[in-house]
């Protein structure tokens, strides 16, 4: 299990945000990724449920949604796929608001929540990415 989390932080800690990490905030990020599959169909997240992960798309595509003004009823806004990271909008608004579907088989690194919160508080350049201001 340690060895699968250790090549899981190894390809994340490529790519931004994930590479400006300290070495601290690494360990904290391998200590809760885990590796995720998802289904056509399956529904991601709600937008009317705060994420308890955030993901980052290795393989396949999904359909960011939402509401018509016309008739209230889901549309796709933008398709995700590989390099997406999702989940994070709702987090750090504080309020759920992301409706997220795949429309093909994906695989996803999970982030818990509770991690990801961690790393924007405790890490500068990672809060930085997001364009995120403390004060």
């Amino acid at each position: 299990m340690e060895s699968q989390k250790e090549l899981i932080l190894s390809g994340l800690a490529q790519v931004k945000p994930f590479s400006e990490l300290s070495n601290d905030g690494k360990e904290l990020l391998k200590s809760g990724i885990s590796w995720r599959k998802y289904e056509i169909g399956d529904r991601i997240y709600r937008e009317d449920e705060m994420p308890d992960k955030v993901l980052f798309i290795v393989a396949g595509e999904g359909r960011l949604l939402g509401r018509s003004f016309r008739d209230n009823t889901l549309i796709t806004l933008k398709k995700v796929g590989v390099g997406s990271l999702l989940g994070w909008a709702g987090l750090l608004r504080g309020q759920a608001c992301e409706t997220i579907q795949s429309s093909q088989d994906i695989e996803a690194i999970s982030i818990p929540s509770e991690i990801f919160v961690r790393l924007i508080l405790t890490e500068e350049a990672f809060r930085d990415y997001f364009k995120i201001k403390t004060n």
